[in-house]
């Protein structure tokens, strides 16, 4: 006689049921494109603090950090992977306005 449940236990875990494997394969990962998108509205609040709220780069990176649960040294990291999204909202200039309209779920 086998001890309760083993059978049941055996089977959850080494013989694969049609529907516990179609799970495994649909998880690949983190989304690109929701990371993406996260770092495109992370270099927005980076320019908007650095540019209209007068703080400090040290400041700038805490806040972020709060924001987006990321340690201020990834920030850096993303910031320079994402250059060009930068230099292109320097070279634009956009108003507040700009941000309010691109991230409406955000307080500005």
């Amino acid at each position: 006689m086998s001890p309760r449940g083993s059978l049941t236990l055996f089977k959850d875990i080494f013989i694969e049921s049609p529907s516990f494997s179609d799970d495994i394969k649909k998880r690949k990962g983190r989304s690109e494109h929701h990371i993406s998108r996260r770092n495109e509205c992370l270099i927005d609040r980076y320019f908007f603090y650095a540019k209209f709220t007068g703080k400090r780069y040290d400041l700038v990176l805490k806040t972020i950090s709060d924001e987006f649960f990321l340690s201020e040294v990834t920030i850096p990291e993303i910031i320079d992977a994402n250059y060009e999204q930068l230099a292109s909202l320097k070279k634009e200039q956009p108003n507040k306005n700009y941000f309010v309209k691109r991230w409406p779920h955000l307080i500005w």
